[in-house]
């Protein structure tokens, strides 16, 4: 009834602070619309979908005013609670998911994308050819997070920290991905952090080291943190449907005490090299484990 509902917020900050009262949280922020809006805005979809539904394109200018407006409603709310002293900052999630991939296999395309780049050439008298629309693509999919990063900043009044997962040239740089304006985003005083889960490189085989999929040496160049996203499978790991597309060996982990290895080598590269992490079990469960609890918690004492 065009009113935001923002119980479920309250519910997850709940449940939280139960476990850990001085947690300090920042939340990743979905700023995908819902499937309500996007069936209303036709033109404003990629030309292709994927699993079989059309979703947003990040050329819409009318997504990107939506997500300003409710992503400042969201965060005035949560830093005028009870909650805001817990909440260090804000990491802004949006694209397939939630982690600026385009909701098209080979880009974003649709109505709203031809136009915006029609008009880029014709104004900069430059050809119109897939070279020029994949750097288009990249940069305007790099400017969206900015500009959202910007709005976020706004509301916190430039006191905690904003961020998003970009920047994936290692592992899979391909155009198509839309990640190759990485140096917009480590230009912009918006973008405190920047995040990547571990490589995906040879399925996550034990014995490898899954090294991070932006160049985090860049990153602590313009004074900008890097998180790693642990979401390394155990012997717990489980796919969430039997789905054949969850079928490969990459959504099943080793067993065991091989688990409890690579968690310390995990730990071992983000100590190290000197970024920060968190553990990522996805849809839960992954780590469930007592002898893994005890292990997180020689890990913590060592960064404490």
């Amino acid at each position: 009834n065009g009113e935001l509902d923002f119980s479920v917020v309250e519910e997850i900050f709940d449940e939280i602070l139960s476990a850990c009262p001085d947690a300090l949280i920042f939340p990743r922020v979905n700023v995908n619309l819902s499937y309500k809006w996007e069936k209303e805005h036709p033109d404003e979809l990629c030309r292709e979908g994927m699993h079989g539904r059309s979703r947003v394109s990040f050329a819409s200018d009318i997504w990107a005013q939506e997500v300003r407006t409710k992503l400042t409603e969201l965060i005035g709310c949560i830093e005028n609670s009870r909650y805001a002293e817990n909440v260090i900052g804000y990491q802004i999630a949006g694209g397939n998911t939630e982690e600026w991939l385009p909701f098209e296999d080979y880009g974003f395309y649709g109505k709203r994308a031809k136009e915006k780049f029609l008009k880029l050439c014709e104004e900069n008298n430059l050809e119109k050819n897939e070279e020029n629309y994949f750097r288009f693509a990249s940069e305007l999919t790099a400017q969206r997070i900015i500009e959202f990063a910007t709005a976020a900043k706004e509301a916190v009044g430039d006191r905690k920290i904003i961020g998003a997962f970009y920047g994936y040239t290692i592992g899979c740089p391909h155009r198509v991905n839309l990640h190759l304006a990485l140096g917009k985003l480590l230009e912009s005083d918006r973008i405190d952090f920047l995040c990547s889960p571990l490589n995906y490189v040879h399925g996550r085989e034990a014995g490898l080291d899954p090294y991070p999929m932006i160049p985090i040496d860049s990153v602590k160049l313009h004074n900008k943190l890097y998180f790693s996203e642990n979401d390394i499978r155990t012997h717990l790991s489980r796919p969430p449907s039997p789905h054949p597309r969850y079928s490969s060996k990459i959504w099943f982990g080793p067993q065991r005490l091989t688990s409890l290895e690579q968690i310390k080598l995990n730990f071992s590269r983000a100590f190290t090299h000197g970024h920060g992490m968190w553990w990522f079990d996805m849809w839960g469960g992954w780590y469930a484990d007592s002898e893994f609890m005890q292990m997180f918690g020689k890990l913590y004492k060592i960064c404490a």
